[in-house]
């Protein structure tokens, strides 16, 4: 399970080669009289983005996916499990996101092809 939201797992929507969600380091910084960095570490955030491909496959078109992740956001924050690529652990995390439409076209079959890549930020 790489991504989840709102009890759905997103992992057969993902394009794998496209998932980066590490844990990053965050910390103040200061420099002294001789020029020399020190820092701080205060904690680490969970940040990184993914693509989805919506299609029709298990009934997931880009609207059902739009209702299914309003469905797990609060004051514009979404509550996902994910995993962490540098953890190698799954965790919960709120987290701010955005949209960036990538592909959108017209199938053989009539329906509509559209991906979506995902940009997260632990709050």
């Amino acid at each position: 399970m790489l991504v989840s939201i709102n009890g759905v797992d997103l992992t057969p929507f993902i394009s794998e080669k496209s998932y980066k969600m590490n844990a990053e380091s965050q910390y103040e910084s200061w420099k002294d009289g001789n020029y020399k960095e020190h820092r701080i570490y205060t904690t680490r955030k969970i940040k990184g983005s993914f693509t989805v491909c919506l299609y029709g496959y298990q009934n997931m078109t880009t609207q059902a996916f739009l209702n299914n992740w309003s469905g797990g956001v609060t004051n514009h924050v979404a509550s996902l499990t994910v995993f962490v690529q540098n953890q190698n652990t799954t965790k919960n995390i709120d987290a701010y996101y955005t949209f960036e439409g990538t592909f959108h076209r017209e199938m053989i079959n009539g329906k509509y092809c559209d991906k979506l890549t995902i940009n997260i930020q632990e709050r």
